[in-house]
């Protein structure tokens, strides 16, 4: 009898025993292990959600078993960060095919971690005994399936009780998944060709083997104009980081950040005497994710704000300098990997995607106070 309910049968092609020991599949295969629950994540996006989003995977194991069977839909521009994940079964990239399947098949389980529309409207129709998460009610409104979610849906409509957060992202995911949570449980980010794709990056950007590198991280996502610190201040530490302490700079930021970066790097070039000159790397804008994770991986500190890169260094467990203004910085675990710079303003965490007080929060952390960080952390390995 072939036994498809393995947690290693695939059915379209040999699964990897045979292809390895040529064992059949049949009641005589020593490697057959039945799955147990079937569980379905929808998370799609953002890049740098779904990967603080992974924790989750340790915890529904805890809660639900090994053998438990993942399914995770996400959007194609996350699925290289989550396709040699080891603890996930299968990844769908969020598409027409990927949807009808997911129509037809039935779980134990669903995790509806998004918002969006197209989320919350697949939540609703997929087959599950049990739904966690968010939904779509009859006015097309956004819902939770349980009450535990109510707390998440509050965050979401309540700047005053967004600003007044104090659970990590991770604590708040689940409870309202209503499962067990653990500080201990970590990022997983699996790049099989890491050394390959190092290796590559390392000669095109002539990075030195035997400095000290401090990467900044110019980017701001889709708050760039409230999370953005300043290409004059970036200027700045970076110009002291190199004069000061001869540390090899690593410029990182996406297309976005083509002008900004750009400046930053003529201008600190242009305030360096010749033998220093080749302290300033620009990684360049046309990194492919996976590319960008692994430059981060080479830096000794990275600086800065709640975006991906600093999702990448929580990771990599690379030390980490970040600053927060308009978003609520408890919402971060930095895992005891890095040290929290927050703005000094009475609208702290305010989530504007433009300001309108006088004093914009982060042009109140000063580039002097990033390198006293950034110095304390290399030398003193003080996280918080």
């Amino acid at each position: 009898m072939i036994r498809t309910d393995c947690l290693y049968y695939i059915g379209q092609k040999p699964c990897h025993f045979h292809k390895e020991y040529k064992v059949e599949c049949n009641d005589q295969c020593t490697y057959y292990k039945k799955i147990g629950l079937r569980i379905l994540i929808i998370k799609k996006a953002a890049l740098g959600d779904v990967l603080r989003t992974t924790p989750i995977l340790h915890s529904i194991k805890k809660k639900y078993g090994e053998n438990t069977h993942i399914t995770w839909l996400t959007d194609p521009s996350s699925y290289d960060l989550l396709k040699f994940n080891n603890l996930i079964d299968r990844v769908y990239k969020f598409d027409f095919k990927s949807v009808l399947i997911l129509e037809i098949e039935k779980f134990d389980i669903m995790f509806n971690l998004d918002k969006d529309h197209e989320a919350i409207a697949l939540a609703s129709k997929i087959i599950a005994k049990n739904k966690y998460g968010f939904t779509m009610n009859k006015y097309g409104n956004l819902e939770t399936f349980n009450r535990t979610g109510k707390y998440a849906l509050e965050l979401g409509i309540s700047d005053t009780i967004n600003m007044k957060n104090e659970k990590t992202y991770q604590e708040i995911i689940c409870e309202f998944s209503e499962l067990p949570y653990s500080n201990n449980f970590k990022y997983i980010l699996n790049i099989p060709e890491k050394t390959k794709i190092l290796d590559k990056l390392i000669n095109r950007n002539k990075i030195p083997n035997d400095a000290k590198i401090i990467g900044l991280n110019t980017g701001a996502g889709q708050w760039a104009l409230t999370r953005r610190w300043g290409k004059e201040n970036f200027t700045e530490l970076g110009i002291m980081l190199i004069k000061e302490k001869k540390y090899t700079i690593l410029l990182f930021g996406a297309e976005s950040e083509k002008e900004i970066n750009e400046y930053i790097y003529s201008t600190i070039q242009n305030s360096l005497p010749e033998n220093l000159k080749s302290c300033i790397i620009d990684t360049g804008i046309n990194n492919s994710v996976l590319e960008f994770a692994c430059l981060v991986s080479l830096t000794d500190v990275l600086f800065t704000a709640n975006t991906l890169g600093l999702h990448f260094a929580i990771a990599f467990e690379i030390p980490s300098v970040s600053i927060y203004g308009p978003l609520n910085p408890n919402e971060i675990d930095l895992y005891g990997t890095g040290i929290k710079i927050i703005a000094k303003s009475p609208c702290l965490g305010c989530y504007r995607q433009s300001c309108n007080y006088h004093t914009f929060c982060l042009s109140t952390i000063r580039p002097e106070f990033v390198y006293e960080k950034i110095i304390e952390l290399l030398e003193n390995k003080k996280v918080n």
